[in-house]
């Protein structure tokens, strides 16, 4: 066996030792963000209106259902890797006019909340838990 081998076989075995712990943590870390705990009152304030420049940008609607430009019916915020589903103190979800409501990464940097059932043209599968 060369030398070569050796070190190439040491170098990535260290490095593979060094890059697996940063691999579980983005999914403990992915996993942790998907929830964010909040108020009604708090939610109900940064609820993402309809009629702003992002917004209609991203083609975002509060009912999935109503949306124009959606292809997939399953696609919602509920199911989408920029929505964090927003929890009271008590751990159950916050409910905005009776439906569940979460933050979107994409609004307001995470601090707009938007419901569970709305959609927007940036709609990304989250991975599965």
């Amino acid at each position: 066996m060369s030398t070569n081998t050796l070190r190439f076989g040491r170098r990535s075995f260290l490095l593979g030792m060094f890059l697996a712990p940063f691999a579980v943590l983005t999914r403990v870390v992915h996993a942790a963000r998907k929830t964010v705990k909040s108020t009604v009152k708090d939610a109900t304030a940064a609820l993402v209106k309809e009629d702003g420049m992002m917004q209609k940008a991203l083609k975002y609607s509060a009912e999935a259902k109503k949306a124009k430009g959606r292809s997939n019916p399953s696609s919602v915020c509920s199911n989408c890797m920029q929505y964090s589903a927003a929890i009271g103190e008590d751990g159950k979800d916050i409910l905005v006019a009776g439906k569940p409501v979460g933050s979107c990464m994409l609004f307001d940097a995470g601090k707009g909340f938007v419901p569970a059932n709305g959609w927007c043209m940036s709609w990304y599968a989250a991975p599965a838990a």
